[in-house]
């Protein structure tokens, strides 16, 4: 049986430490989505607000983000609380609400994700 792997994106785009993580993230899912594994990357908490820095064509990593785009997934709750719904939903991404509106890190676990987090 092939891995599973749920990645999640937590951090901020205010520094280059957020950068470093979610590049990183996006790294992981792309070797993911080569190997034919089942992969997703989950943009949670301060997380949620790479939708809006990547809509931006001049932004780094850009070109591994459109490699990986199809693989997201947004925090419902979060994207709300960190105002990108809007880009959210421009970007046609789905969102995660399983429980009380955020991705349920239980269920993932439960139906055997390998969970990490940036």
């Amino acid at each position: 049986m092939a891995d599973k792997a749920a990645i999640i994106v937590l951090s901020d785009t205010q520094d280059y430490e957020g950068m470093g993580r979610v590049v990183n993230a996006m790294i992981t899912v792309k070797e993911y989505k080569e190997a034919g594994e089942e992969v997703k990357l989950i943009l949670d908490g301060a997380g949620t607000r790479w939708v809006k820095q990547f809509m931006k064509p001049e932004v780094p990593y850009r070109e591994l983000y459109d490699q990986v785009k199809d693989k997201i997934s947004v925090c419902e709750y979060c994207a709300g609380a960190f105002n990108v719904a809007k880009e959210v939903e421009e970007q046609s991404l789905p969102v995660e609400a399983a429980y009380d509106g955020h991705p349920s890190i239980r269920t993932l676990l439960n139906d055997g994700w390998k969970v990490v987090t940036f």
